[in-house]
C-alpha cells in the first residue's frame, strides 16, 4: 500500500505533493518506525524534492526522528550533506545518545568521506558537549576508536574522480591488504580520507568560491 513515506523513498514528487495537499501536517509526521518524509528524502538522495519541501512547504530540516536523529544523520553522500547544511541543517545537534551527525556517521563506518566532510565544517575551537576532540587542522582526523570497513573503503575509491588515480589506487591497495583492520592500516586509510576531503571536496568548494567572486 502506497503512502507518503514510500513516495519519498521513490522520489515521487507528484504523489508527495498530492498527500501534502490532502494533509499538510504529513510533512512532519512520523511513520511507525519514527521516520519522516524529510529523513527519507535525505537518505535516498532526492535532494531537489527535499529542497522544495523545505523552501516551499515549511519543512523543518532539523526535525528529529524517534532517536533524535535529524535528516543530516542519514545522508549517504557529501553532496547530500552539503545540501542539508545549505538548507540550515544543524552540525552540532545531538541525538538521544549525545552524538552529532558526524559522530553517528563515523561510528556507522559506511560513509567515512561524509563524516570527514562534516567534521571539516565544524569550528576547530568548539567545546560543544558530545563532540570528539577537535584540532587546529582544517579537517579533523577521523576518530581513532572508529574502524572503516572494506566496503566503505572500496566505495570511497569509486567516488574519486578519474584524475586522481593515484589516491584511488592507494585506497584500493589498502582495502586488499590482509592487515586491513590493523591500527597502522586504519590510520593510513584515515589519512587518505582526510586527503580526499581536502582535495576533492573543500578544494572544489574553494574553486567555486573564487570563480563566483571574479
Amino acid at each position: 500500500m502506497s503512502n507518503i513515506y514510500l513516495a519519498a523513498a521513490d522520489g515521487d514528487l507528484t504523489s508527495i505533493l498530492g498527500y501534502l495537499v490532502a494533509d499538510p501536517n504529513l510533512i512532519h509526521a512520523h511513520d511507525p518506525n519514527g521516520y519522516t518524509v524529510l529523513h527519507a528524502l535525505a537518505s535516498y538522495n532526492h535532494l531537489d524534492i527535499l529542497t522544495k519541501l523545505v523552501k516551499e512547504h515549511g519543512g523543518d530540516i532539523n526535525i528529529e526522528d524517534d532517536d533524535g536523529d535529524t535528516p543530516l544523520f542519514v545522508v549517504e553522500s557529501v553532496n547530500a550533506a552539503k545540501i542539508v547544511l545549505e538548507l540550515g541543517g544543524d552540525l552540532y545537534h545531538q541525538n538521544n545518545e549525545g552524538l552529532t551527525a558526524a559522530d553517528y556517521i563515523e561510528e556507522d563506518g559506511d560513509h567515512p568521506l561524509v563524516a570527514a566532510y562534516l567534521r571539516s565544517r565544524m569550528e576547530p575551537s568548539t567545546t560543544h558537549a558530545g563532540l570528539r576532540s577537535a584540532t587546529s587542522n582544517p579537517i579533523a582526523q577521523p576518530s581513532e576508536d572508529v574502524s572503516i570497513s572494506v566496503s566503505a573503503a572500496q566505495d570511497l575509491a569509486e567516488m574519486l574522480p578519474p584524475v586522481d588515480e593515484a589516491l584511488k589506487r592507494k585506497i584500493e591497495e589498502l582495502a586488499g591488504r590482509q592487515d586491513f583492520d590493523s591500527e597502522d592500516a586504519q590510520n593510513e586509510l584515515k589519512n587518505l580520507v582526510r586527503e580526499a576531503v581536502q582535495k576533492h571536496v573543500l578544494g572544489e568548494e574553494e574553486d567555486r568560491n573564487v570563480r563566483s567572486r571574479n
